[in-house]
This record gives C-alpha cells, structure tokens and sequence, in this order.
C-alpha cells in the first residue's frame, strides 16, 4: 500500500488539505465550523498535482455555499420528516392525540409533494415556502396547493405544521442540520371568521338542513329498501349514531371517536318541555371527556342530550353479538373506528339529503359541532358555560361564534315583552315624558 501524503491548501484555512488514502486515491477535506465536521471527498485522481487543482477549486465552491448557509452533513428532506413524525410520535397520549398526529402526517405528505424531498433540509431557505423552483417554474406553497383547490384554512395549517418541524430540526441540533429557524409564510387572506363570524354560519346546518340531514339518514339505514348485509347495516348504523350525539354533545370527531363506554352514562328524567309547556321523559348522558383524547389536553366532564343514541346504539351492538365494551362508535371491542367509516357515512349520507347543492358544499361533519354550539347559545345558554361543555375558552366561543351575539343581544332587547292575546305589547308600559 502507497503511503499516506498530506499537502495544506490555502495556507491550511479552515483546515483545507488534500490527502491520500491508503491506496493512493486523492481526498479533498476541510472542517466545518457551523456542523463541527470536517467534509471529505474524494479527488478521483492519484495525480498530485491534478488533486491539487481540483482541491482548490472544491475550496472554493464549498466557501460560497457556507456564505449561502448550505449545509453538507445534514440528511434528507425526506429523511428530516420522518426525524419529526418520529418525535411527535413518542408525544402521543401526553402532548398530542392519536388523531394529531395523523394531521400532522397529512400536512407533511403535502410538503414533501412540494420540494424535492430527495435534496438536503440544510439547503432549504427561509424563503421556501414563498419561492421556490420546481420543474424550472417558480412558485410558492400556497399556489401549489390552490392548484389542487384546498381551502386556505387547511394551507394555514399545513405551514404551521411545516414551521413547527423546521423550528424542532433547528433546535434539536443546534442549528447545524438547518440552518434556518423558520420558513417566512406566503400571504392568505385572514380567517373570515374573525371579522363577522360568516364563515361559522355557512357551515353551521339551519333547522331545514338538519331535518333534511336526519331524515336521509333513515333513509341510508332502511335495511330491506337498501338491500344492506348485516355488516352493511351496522357500519352505517355506526355513522348515523355518530352523527347524532355529535350535533347533541358538540363534540370533536377525535373526543367521539375515542370516546369509550367507561366513560359515557345515560339517565332517564322527568323535564318541562318549556316550548309546549308538559313534562316529557328525556334520556341525557354524562361523558367524561380524558385529556389525551382531546385537542386543548385539558379533561372535562358535561351532561348532554342524546343519551338515547348511546343505549340505542348499544343495543344494536348487543343483538349483533358484539359486546358494548370499549371503545362507544365502533364494531370492535378493541379498535376505534376507522375515519373512512364515518366519511364514507357523511358522503352518502349527505348525496340523497334534500338540501341545496351548493349548501352541501358547505356543510362539513365539523358543522355538527357548530350546531350544537349554535344551539346551546339560542336556548340561552351563557357563553362562558358553553366553553366549559365543549372544552374550548369564553373568549374563543365569543371570537368564533361572533354572528351569536347579535342574536343574543336581541333576545335580552325582546325579554321585556310579552304575547298577549296573540299581539306582542311590551311587559310594562312607561308614560311618555
């Protein structure tokens, strides 16, 4: 074997050298102050002088690129996600839930379609988001993915994933794998619901849509008329049972989905219907809510209508022969149910409701959270008590539900009259000043 020679580049800066391996092949190295590496490579020649003059010119290229912030060491793009889902992953139960993290796996798919997910994280600029190259035409990721027609609210959310991952890769290796903190944000027109609640009341059902919505989901379950197998006919029992404790508890689709029946009850009471003014037998449930199956990871305990879908719903289970153990909306004893069951429902379920196409386009399963909301506030319920049933802040019920509020501020305007022999007259009459 040849021996070993080494030669200083540029007086030694940074490091720079050529050097031989054993078997005389020339390497061009340099240390790496910003990855606490040196970089090698290979030279391919066993010509010292040829070595040299490829060595210079390697110094030089690797110069600028550390002026432009590359990084050499770091892994994949590809390769840097998985590093995330991976961390996110080990969270699940303490910082996030099971359905967090499948978001979280869903956003990142998209990115990854956007850049080149073969290409080093290092290499990727604060302005990836807002300019980037792909197939030699520049773009930016809220272009991409409108091109696919996705809602800039589910865009918003995928950046906020996007930076909180390239925010963890810059930490975790105190900036060496990238060298960027954050990604700048691409311009999206704010949240519509900020500024009058429109968006809400568009995707909140009206009392037709929902009679509409119901009374298809008879029709999705009539077993002889839909010619359904036994198994057919459960699973889309499932959805219809899910669909309504939804618009009754006001639950997220994560908190149902998890829910389990150790932690639902049901009881029967005698209540004053106060619209028809008679009492009428009512059947309510109390759901503990646990923490690691909810968003805001804060556990809370409500009484709802419904309690009837719940035992009904277990009944169905029983005469199927599947115990009513585990986990409430599912046809396993074990297993939650698969989102594609309950999507599936809706899709169906709202294709043969008598609602207008264009309102269909509207609603989303999200919608029953909104009408039981919705609900709870026009039966004069306060804000703050709704926050605590649904697990979210006064402020943000406030901030959210903004068209609400004027129709409140009217139910205090009209408290002060009364009907009287069919004629609305104001409770008291004040003498005119």
């Amino acid at each position: 074997m040849a021996k070993v020679q080494k030669e200083k580049l540029f007086d030694g800066r940074r490091g720079a050298s050529i050097m031989t391996s054993r078997h005389g092949m020339w390497y061009f190295r340099i240390w790496l102050d910003t990855e606490n590496k040196y970089l090698l490579r290979s030279l391919k020649t066993k010509n010292k002088a040829e070595a040299k003059i490829r060595g210079e010119k390697q110094f030089i290229e690797v110069m600028a690129d550390l002026q432009k912030g590359i990084k050499y060491h770091s892994i994949s793009i590809k390769e840097a996600v998985e590093k995330y889902l991976d961390y996110r992953r080990k969270g699940v139960g303490t910082d996030i839930v099971e359905g967090r993290l499948v978001a979280i796996g869903s956003h990142l798919k998209h990115f990854l379609e956007y850049v080149h997910k073969d290409e080093r994280i290092g290499n990727l600029g604060r302005s990836t988001l807002t300019n980037y190259e792909r197939e030699g035409i520049e773009t930016d990721y809220v272009k991409f993915r409108r091109a696919k027609h996705i809602a800039d609210t589910t865009i918003r959310n995928e950046i906020a994933t996007i930076n909180a991952m390239i925010k963890y890769l810059y930490e975790e290796d105190n900036g060496r794998l990238t060298s960027v903190p954050s990604f700048n944000i691409p311009k999206l027109q704010a949240r519509e619901y900020k500024a009058d609640g429109s968006l809400i009341r568009r995707q909140t059902f009206t009392g037709e849509e929902w009679q509409a919505f119901y009374e298809a989901m008879r029709s999705y379950v009539e077993k002889t008329k839909q010619r359904l197998s036994e198994q057919d006919y459960l699973s889309r029992q499932l959805a219809r049972h899910y669909f309504l404790f939804a618009a009754n508890s006001g639950m997220r689709s994560s908190e149902l989905r998890l829910l389990t029946f150790n932690n639902v009850s049901t009881s029967t009471e005698e209540v004053m219907d106060k619209w028809n003014e008679r009492k009428e037998t009512r059947t309510f449930a109390k759901v503990f809510v646990h923490k690691d199956t909810t968003k805001v990871r804060i556990p809370r305990t409500f009484i709802c209508d419904g309690g009837q879908y719940i035992d009904r719903w277990k009944t169905l289970l029983q005469k199927h022969g599947i115990k009513p153990i585990g986990y409430v909306f599912s046809l396993s004893e074990t297993e939650p149910c698969s989102k594609y069951v309950i999507r599936k429902g809706w899709e169906r379920i709202m294709a043969i409701a008598k609602i207008d196409d264009a309102r269909k386009a509207e609603l989303v399963p999200y919608s029953l959270r909104h009408k039981a909301i919705t609900d709870l506030a026009f039966s004069g319920v306060s804000f703050e008590d709704i926050g605590q049933h649904c697990g979210t802040s006064t402020a943000q019920i406030e901030r959210t539900y903004y068209h609400l509020n004027e129709a409140k501020m009217k139910s205090v305007a009209r408290a002060r009259y009364i009907a009287k022999d069919g004629i609305i007259v104001p409770a008291k009459i004040e003498p005119m000043q």
